[in-house]
């Protein structure tokens, strides 16, 4: 009994460890598809490759609540937002979870990434007491919630504080993310087409402060993580 115990442990893990092979190598495939995509827009139509890397940067800064408002004021229609940002957090999703997995419990990467990692973990690590308590609900809650320090990858790695096995937490997360993007993407696109009629400026100009009241977030936030490691 006990060696049939240690046999499927080790089946198990090894299920396990495919399960994050396949992530990453998933993760890497959306990178270079998207990369492609990008040159030959590059290639084809510079201005909108401008406007496009302006949307990466908004997803990196201010997450949803910054690039969703970003993307429509730039002219973007609401399919083409929710798409592209649909693909981009799926690829960063997987490729930044999977080096959370690989590189939480050792020494290797660059400083950046391991920052990266130490970071991610550190905000999961806060928010799991109050996640926790609702179980997948509120797992599926909080990666809805278009916050900067919410979102998909945080809450893929509260799954894994949390227990949960990683196919339970990639069927949480996923639909969760999908679901808020689109959600959140409807619901600006309302208040600007309400706004419109006010003046032509006044939706570019909420978009603008919506970015910025994300960015003061963002870097107060950053502040106050130095100011404790002081």
């Amino acid at each position: 009994m006990e060696r049939a115990g240690i046999i499927v442990e080790m089946e198990e893990k090894a299920r396990t460890r495919r399960i994050e092979r396949n992530i990453f190598r998933f993760g890497v495939v959306l990178l270079i598809a998207e990369g492609i995509f990008l040159i030959i827009v590059a290639v084809v139509r510079p201005a909108l490759f401008g406007k496009m890397l302006a949307l990466i940067s908004a997803i990196l800064v201010g997450g949803h609540l910054g690039s969703i408002p970003a993307g429509l004021a730039m002219g973007f229609r609401t399919g083409e937002v929710i798409c592209f940002l649909c693909l981009f957090n799926l690829m960063w999703l997987l490729l930044l979870f999977s080096l959370v997995i690989n590189l939480s419990d050792r020494a290797g990467g660059s400083r950046f990434v391991r920052r990266m990692v130490q970071d991610t973990h550190r905000i999961a690590a806060r928010q799991k007491s109050r996640v926790g308590q609702y179980g997948m609900l509120g797992l599926a809650v909080f990666v809805w919630l278009p916050f900067p320090w919410t979102g998909s990858v945080v809450g893929a790695v509260i799954g894994l504080l949390m227990g949960m096995s990683i196919q339970r937490i990639m069927l949480v997360v996923v639909p969760s993310m999908i679901a808020a993007i689109t959600t959140w993407t409807l619901g600006f696109k309302y208040i600007f087409d309400l706004t419109a009629h006010i003046e032509n400026w006044f939706s570019p100009a909420l978009a603008v402060c919506i970015i910025l009241l994300v960015l003061l977030l963002h870097f107060r936030r950053l502040r106050r993580q130095e100011s404790k490691q002081d």
